[in-house]
């Protein structure tokens, strides 16, 4: 599928606001109701967009690969290609579905972070799907930079080891020959530098339906960062 036909939306289950619960609560006929009311309701959509969580996956992983072909086959009985986001990075405090914190990026801040953390998820994940054409797209971060709002108040460096673990991603799919496209969920209020450096970080840039200033939205899409087009996808929630 190519990716100016993706008609895509966002889909999280009804069981639960956690990402970990979508993983380890859930089941496919609670997803397949909810999939078809969906496409019932908005029959031109072709695409699914489902979030991942590495937390669920770190308890078992072989449960969690068991799932997530359950899921690939479930989305494409309904005629849905998926859109997989591997990662989440947006946090506030009236609404954190949870996801990637900072002791996860940071080196020495905690125990939890090691040299190729993530790698053993990507494998399983992303790796051993990437000739999987149920598959359209891979998205490494949903907004990331969801937390520190300016590099003035990083006084950690978090938003460079941010940028530096998102590099690492997409550098890590595209040597591994992944076909696939890479995109990365963006937010209207980045800055210039954080735009140009998330430019660097994938070949799709996706969009939220529900942003608040579409107006800043353009006008930043319409700078030209990276010396040439890029594909863009807005993905609405329902």
């Amino acid at each position: 599928m190519d990716i100016t036909n993706i008609k895509a939306f966002d889909y999280h289950p009804s069981i639960s606001n956690m990402l970990i619960d979508h993983w380890r609560r859930t089941d496919t006929a609670t997803m397949a109701a909810e999939l078809s009311a969906i496409l019932k309701q908005h029959p031109d959509r072709n695409a699914v967009r489902i979030t991942h969580s590495f937390e669920a996956y770190q308890r078992s992983p072989k449960q969690y690969r068991k799932q997530h072909e359950e899921r690939l086959e479930l989305c494409a009985s309904l005629g849905l290609k998926v859109i997989e986001c591997l990662f989440n990075r947006w946090h506030d405090a009236w609404f954190d579905c949870g996801g990637t914190y900072l002791e996860q990026l940071v080196p020495d801040l905690s125990w939890k972070y090691k040299e190729g953390y993530y790698e053993p998820f990507l494998q399983d994940v992303c790796i051993d799907h990437k000739d999987d054409d149920r598959i359209v797209l891979w998205e490494t971060c949903n907004k990331p930079f969801g937390v520190y709002r300016s590099e003035a108040e990083d006084l950690i460096m978090a938003r460079y080891y941010e940028k530096r673990w998102l590099r690492e991603l997409y550098c890590y799919i595209k040597k591994c020959a992944v076909p696939q496209p890479v995109g990365i969920s963006f937010r209207e209020d980045y800055d210039a530098e954080t735009f140009k450096h998330l430019q660097k970080c994938c070949d799709v840039r996706i969009l939220s339906s529900y942003y608040a200033n579409p107006e800043k939205t353009a006008q930043l899409f319409e700078a030209d960062f990276s010396g040439q087009p890029m594909p863009e996808l807005t993905i609405p929630e329902y």
